[in-house]
């Protein structure tokens, strides 16, 4: 599969064999790919203190580092959403866990062993397991949906790196024509 490419602002110039006319064109066009209009809030995110509040901090971020374009503002709410999601369904497992114990406890005050109540009770024991386990697979999807968000949106520490502008090498002096231009200055 071809590698994606590059920022113009990766790019560097003294490698690259772009002239310095497709460098201006390719600067100009990625400018052109930015509305220059504030990034914004959908009202499912306001409603969600969780999402809400993970929206202003990301939005804080993304300002700092001139992205909070409104083009980006449906992949960032999108995000919130499923944070606000990932936190519904972990207070949702916390619930079932404590449905767990109380059940557990109850088992463990039953005096006469009646092979009916005990059927019942791990019945109900397994469902609530079950739903534990759910929860989890959907916390999980959920969180692999993130991950490749913020894999795209410059939010984890290899796709920030891939963004760095290269140094600009130096032009190193070739050191023959530094002994042969030393030794011309010592004939004079």
């Amino acid at each position: 599969m071809a590698r994606p490419k590059k920022a113009i602002s990766t790019i560097d110039n003294n490698v690259s064999r772009k002239t310095k006319a497709e460098i201006e064109i390719r600067k100009t066009a990625e400018e052109s790919l930015l509305s220059k209009e504030k990034i914004f809030e959908r009202d499912t995110v306001k409603k969600n203190p969780p999402a809400h509040k993970e929206f202003l901090r990301l939005k804080k971020l993304l300002e700092k580092i001139n992205k909070a374009d409104a083009l980006y503002g449906a992949v960032l709410n999108r995000y919130c959403e499923i944070y606000g999601e990932i936190i519904a369904y972990e207070e949702r497992r916390a619930e079932l866990n404590l449905a767990i114990d109380k059940l557990e406890k109850e088992f463990d005050k039953l005096e006469n062993v009646d092979y009916d109540k005990v059927y019942s009770f791990g019945k109900m024991l397994t469902q609530l397991i079950s739903q534990v386990n759910k929860v989890d697979a959907l916390v999980m999807q959920k969180r692999k949906m993130m991950f490749d968000i913020e894999k795209e949106n410059c939010m984890t520490v290899s796709s920030a790196l891939r963004t760095i502008p290269r140094e600009p090498t130096k032009d190193v002096e070739n050191p023959l024509i530094a002994l042969l231009s030393s030794n011309d200055e010592e004939e004079e």
